[in-house]
């Protein structure tokens, strides 16, 4: 009995798996056939062209740009998605919406919620603040799109995953040098014992936001050259005052992932949730671009960042570095939210 009840489940599995290939198929031609222009409009490719151009031309002056999605990557818009959606509901796939879902995240066919730029340059010394520890939001998304109607139901968009582009270093020097050093038998990494870093957070509005909300809360003006705070938990109340709080983590979760003791007397995570983000490259002169992606389910670092998105939410990085000497200088950065819009 239990081998032929292994042998109908097994089959089953097996038929889905194909009708999920084969729809994804479908649903990859769909999007194709949907975002392929039209005969004639030459123009079109000759922008794309020139743009691409543009972008090899920067990279070749040695000025990369920070960008998320790699040149290959393709991001489809809501309208693509919604309209493979109704590719695969009709015939000849007459897929439930319920397998509609499963195959797009499948295929992670998601269209860009949130996205956010800055390209200026901006040093942050820790000796800038009494207590040798500086920290500044250098950049933070647009809100997270709330639930709205589209064809007569509503659609929510769910975040998947968050990508962040980081160009940046630290003052590019240390009293010691570190080439060839070694503790014990164990070689030093370039990234350890790094106070120059980043760590992202979650910024809610303290009241509900729906369909309805005209203007979403705006963030707070922290002046780095005037009044620079030597932690984000510095700027709670300026926070609290725009009708914003950040979304806390626990202490257990963050003490996982710190890399040093001492890093944890800067992570205020009872009042602000912070999620180490990244740490420069000790000592290094040139500029580096770090890409992190975090998606739903991973742990270490990540763990726990993505599901707690919800809309309305920004997400925020924060710039920082602590003890006498240590900079963080940034020279650009963006952040971008995809996820399901069905």
């Amino acid at each position: 009995m239990f081998s032929a009840l292994s042998s109908s489940i097994q089959g089953t599995l097996q038929r889905f798996h194909r009708m999920m290939e084969h729809a994804l198929d479908e649903a990859l031609d769909a999007a194709d056939e949907a975002l392929r222009p039209p005969q004639g409009r030459g123009g079109d490719d000759a922008s794309s062209s020139s743009s691409a151009a543009a972008t090899a031309s920067a990279s070749t002056a040695g000025h990369q740009n920070p960008n998320p999605a790699r040149a290959a990557d393709f991001t489809p818009l809501v309208g693509d998605v919604h309209a493979v959606k109704r590719a695969l509901m009709r015939p000849p796939c007459s897929l439930p919406i319920e397998l509609v879902i499963s195959i797009l995240d499948y295929a992670e066919y998601w269209p860009v919620l949130a996205r956010a730029e800055r390209h200026d340059r901006v040093r942050y010394t820790a000796a800038t603040t009494p207590g040798n520890s500086v920290a500044d939001l250098y950049l933070a998304s647009p809100p997270l799109p709330v639930p709205e109607g589209e064809d007569g139901e509503l659609v929510r968009a769910t975040p998947r995953e968050v990508r962040f582009c980081i160009r940046s270093r630290d003052q590019g020097w240390v009293s010691q040098d570190r080439r060839g050093l070694a503790i014990g038998c164990r070689s030093v990494h370039p990234y350890e014992h790094s106070y120059s870093w980043f760590d992202a957070s979650i910024i809610r509005p303290t009241s509900s936001i729906g369909p309805s909300t005209a203007i979403p809360p705006a963030l707070p003006h922290l002046d780095y050259d005037t009044n620079p705070v030597a932690k984000p938990a510095d700027a709670v109340q300026q926070f609290a005052s725009a009708s914003l709080r950040f979304v806390p983590r626990t202490l257990a979760k963050q003490r996982e992932n710190e890399e040093t003791g001492l890093l944890e007397e800067v992570h205020e995570t009872e009042e602000v949730g912070l999620w180490k983000l990244q740490s420069n490259r000790v000592a290094e002169r040139g500029y580096r671009v770090h890409r992190i992606l975090w998606k739903e389910g991973d742990g270490g670092d990540a763990d726990g960042f993505v599901e707690a998105l919800q809309a309305g939410d920004k997400v925020g990085v924060w710039a920082r570095a602590m003890f006498p000497g240590w900079a963080n200088e940034v020279d650009g950065m963006a952040i971008e939210v995809r996820g399901s819009v069905i």
